[in-house]
């Protein structure tokens, strides 16, 4: 397999949704998330905050997705996507704002801006950052409604979950994943879940395009073809 080919592999990946997100600790947040995609919410506002990779982004992806499944009128600001671009142009029920913490000052205008015009026509809000709304360096009059309205910390999995996450990963994929590759790949790799499961999938491919079983070397070759990508 050639470093491109094997390059190819890591842009199909599947769409995030709430039936392939690890809930943990965080089945009360989920729940509420769900019940923001649908037309009965009365909640308003909720903000959402953890440390990288514990799936922030995954979520609200989810969210969008069943919403649009539910009829919800929806717009989803992903990184780096600028809201004034869009702001007088959409007239979405739901709102969903990842990175808030790197967001320029008229962006964050604008997400102020468009809370009090979805407050006003029971609409909803869900923000994500990296910190609890008091530890934000953003504009005061934002800062004040993300406190106002639901506050949800995304927890990270324990070990164990991760474990058993990546096996019944493998098992949907159609691989066995002995207890040696696992340890091997968490000694080895980032140990948050979606840089794992993303490990997997492309071990997955790379035993396929070999026609070998997932082995501890044949993950060892895999980690050193991938380094040169």
């Amino acid at each position: 397999m050639s470093t491109r080919q094997l390059s190819l592999l890591f842009d199909i990946k599947p769409a995030p949704s709430f039936d392939n997100f690890v809930t943990g600790k965080n089945m009360e947040l989920v729940d509420k998330l769900k019940s923001a995609c649908s037309r009965v919410f009365d909640e308003g506002f909720i903000y959402i905050w953890g440390n990288k990779g514990t799936g922030k982004s995954h979520l609200l992806a989810a969210m969008r997705k069943l919403s649009d499944e539910n009829g919800v009128s929806t717009f989803f600001f992903r990184k780096n996507q600028k809201i004034k671009k869009y702001r007088r142009r959409c007239g979405s029920s739901l709102l969903l704002v990842d990175d808030v913490h790197l967001r320029t000052d008229n962006d964050q205008y604008f997400i102020f801006d468009w809370y009090n015009e979805l407050k006003a026509n029971h609409g909803a809000l869900v923000v994500a950052g990296d910190e609890p709304p008091y530890a934000l360096n953003i504009r005061a009059d934002l800062l004040t409604r993300l406190g106002w309205g639901l506050v949800y910390r995304v927890h990270e999995l324990t070990d164990s979950q991760k474990l058993e996450a990546m096996v019944k990963y493998s098992l949907e994929r159609g691989f066995y994943l002995s207890s040696e590759v696992i340890n091997y790949v968490l000694r080895h790799r980032a140990r948050d879940l979606n840089c794992l499961l993303e490990i997997l999938e492309g071990i997955d491919y790379y035993s396929i395009e070999t026609r070998r079983r997932v082995t501890v070397p044949l993950v060892k070759e895999f980690f050193a073809i991938s380094q040169s990508i």
